[in-house]
């Protein structure tokens, strides 16, 4: 098979042309462009709006009062540590008073339950979590462990139902890491087999015949095709 616009052989389910990038299908005169649905697109009208990767000390302190009793939303990891450290750190001044002001430690115990619970389940949205897996500390010796994995976690690099990822993500991240589904549209982590959003089941992949081209070096497109030409044959992209 030729491609219709510069006669290279290519593979006869090759999508896009790998040397000039147009596409293959009837009617498609111009270089490929990869499309995005709505929900995707949201990405990048938002990143002017998304929370810092990281906060210092004094605003997460500010955050965990502003956030008194907020369940939803997200917290990054150094917004939880930090407020962990002050805690600790007051937790030793308390200590260190006399025994007749240990009503202060009760009286502050009581008044920052709501807020440490608020923000460990602000946490775990972070990471992609449920607030009800925040009960996972009733499970004994194993659960703790599995909550302070959780808090220790790096952000997750995708939005989700609590707020915007802190990270800038690129479109290119989002379609190699994650798969549209043909009924609703939503895109969903590849390591899961059926869509979050309405439960149908992750298609099968199209099988494709990699290029062979000793001639030519060969490249590898971050979608994980191996190109030959200047275009990758799978989703367009130029190289």
């Amino acid at each position: 098979m030729f491609c219709k616009y510069c006669g290279t052989t290519i593979d006869t389910d090759t999508i896009f042309c790998p040397n000039c990038g147009k596409t293959q299908n009837s009617g498609g005169t111009q270089s490929a462009t990869l499309h995005f649905n709505k929900q995707d697109k949201i990405y990048q009208e938002n990143n002017q709006n998304r929370p810092p990767i990281s906060i210092g000390f004094i605003q997460a302190i500010k955050n965990m009062y502003i956030n008194y009793a907020n369940f939803n939303g997200r917290a990054v990891r150094s917004e939880y540590w930090w407020v962990y450290l002050y805690n600790m750190l007051i937790t030793v001044v308390v200590m260190l008073l006399p025994s007749n002001y240990a009503l202060l430690g009760t009286i502050w115990s009581i008044v920052h339950l709501i807020p440490g619970i608020a923000l460990c389940v602000r946490r775990l949205h972070d990471v992609g979590k449920s607030g009800a897996f925040w009960f996972t500390w009733l499970i004994p010796i194993a659960g703790p462990i599995m909550i302070i994995y959780q808090l220790c976690k790096d952000s997750s690099f995708s939005d989700n139902v609590w707020g915007l990822s802190p990270y800038n993500i690129s479109h290119e991240y989002d379609e190699t890491k994650t798969w549209k589904c043909e009924k609703c549209g939503c895109r969903t982590s590849n390591s899961y087999l059926t869509c979050k959003n309405c439960g149908e089941t992750k298609p099968a992949s199209k099988p494709h015949t990699p290029q062979t081209a000793p001639q030519q070096k060969s490249k590898k497109c971050v979608c994980g095709e191996i190109v030959y030409g200047n275009h990758c044959p799978n989703c367009g992209r130029e190289m």
